[in-house]
């Protein structure tokens, strides 16, 4: 990479930030499995002036979803499931009008609706006293209907990653927080980058922020308590969230910065990795098809892409104050993730505009 398309990279990352489309952002590029660019802008909290840095944590929001498809691929290669199983032996009721395999969940053809998850979160002060158990039970039960039969078609659905996580308890024997933290966090080299769940420092903590003047905001009226969740910002054209947690940890739950992403994406993707054998990290990462054979562009877990002829694995994380992608280049052997504490809802495919001048 030229020093002019650094440079480039860099000035298009600050101008975010000048522009207030993003209160911070940090960016970081592996080549060959060494960092060949890494950049932080922007503030971790307006109210007290912290930069973002290499050790600012964000929630990662829906990037938790290839953790918990890595859970289960674990556990299907140690043979205690397999990816054809009902999920019916793992759920107790079992909700659903038709089977549906682990599969169809892991690939998002399960059939099941995506309610609007915003509302689902609760402050880190309640975390202590909050019922995962009963969360989940409540809202499979009232999203059980399902919109097409199982494995009929893509559609994306955070309900199929509280099902699995419940999976990884019941098979595992343990709360899905320790089985994640004890056979993936535990064997990553992070070199103290922060990959968990709760917030343990909050001078390394970027806080979430909502631009006023949007469209997002206004929908985010609609679907959030803010005044549980959101208080003033010292900086006026930002609403600011209060520490929070999204109530389904499987589909949701991390809290990670763009370094420990890389660092997770590097061990998972080497030859011989710790974390999964080549044999099932390839049964992972196979495009699925739906039952007329139609390829869909997705894996069990990652979605795929191509940009400037180079195909990658991808996954982006969002809500109310987030927003992540994180990538691997195959054939180029790079890895990329980036993060925002500002909204966002949709796979936006933001990587596009920095990727390609490493490629």
């Amino acid at each position: 990479m030229a020093n002019s398309d650094a440079s480039k990279v860099a000035a298009f990352l600050n101008s975010l930030v000048a522009k207030n489309q993003t209160p911070g952002v940090q960016y970081v590029v592996l080549k060959n499995d060494e960092t060949s660019f890494e950049h932080t802008a922007g503030v971790a909290e307006f109210e007290h002036g912290r930069p973002i840095t290499k050790q600012t944590s964000f929630n990662a929001c829906s990037v938790t979803k290839t953790f918990t498809s890595l859970a289960i691929m674990q556990l299907l290669e140690e043979g205690k499931i397999k990816i054809s199983d009902d999920a019916s032996a793992y759920l107790d009721p079992y909700p659903f009008p038709e089977e549906i395999t682990i599969q169809q969940f892991l690939s998002h053809t399960s059939g099941l609706s995506n309610p609007i998850p915003l509302r689902w979160a609760h402050l880190h002060e309640e975390d202590a006293s909050f019922n995962s158990d009963a969360f989940v039970s409540a809202v499979l039960s009232a999203h059980s209907k399902l919109k097409h039969h199982p494995g009929q078609h893509f559609a994306y659905s955070n309900l199929n990653y509280l099902v699995l996580g419940k999976v990884v308890e019941k098979v595992s024997g343990m709360d899905y927080r320790a089985y994640v933290h004890r056979h993936i966090i535990s064997k990553l080299l992070l070199n103290n980058m922060p990959l968990q769940f709760l917030v343990t420092s909050d001078s390394n903590y970027a806080r979430g922020y909502q631009k006023k003047l949007t469209a997002i905001n206004t929908i985010l009226g609609f679907f959030l308590d803010r005044k549980k969740f959101t208080e003033p910002s010292s900086n006026k054209k930002w609403i600011k969230f209060r520490k929070y947690y999204v109530n389904g940890t499987a589909y949701g739950g991390l809290i990670a910065n763009a370094y420990s992403l890389s660092a997770f994406i590097k061990t998972l993707f080497q030859p011989g990795s710790i974390l999964l054998s080549d044999e099932y990290k390839k049964t992972l990462l196979t495009k699925q098809k739906v039952r007329n054979g139609k390829m869909i562009e997705m894996t069990l877990g990652w979605f795929t892409g191509r940009l400037n002829d180079a195909n990658y694995f991808t996954h982006a994380g969002g809500g109310g104050g987030y927003y992540c992608e994180m990538r691997k280049y195959p054939e180029k052997n790079l890895i990329t993730s980036i993060m925002f504490n500002r909204t966002g809802i949709n796979d936006e495919r933001f990587l596009d505009k920095v990727d390609r001048f490493f490629l």
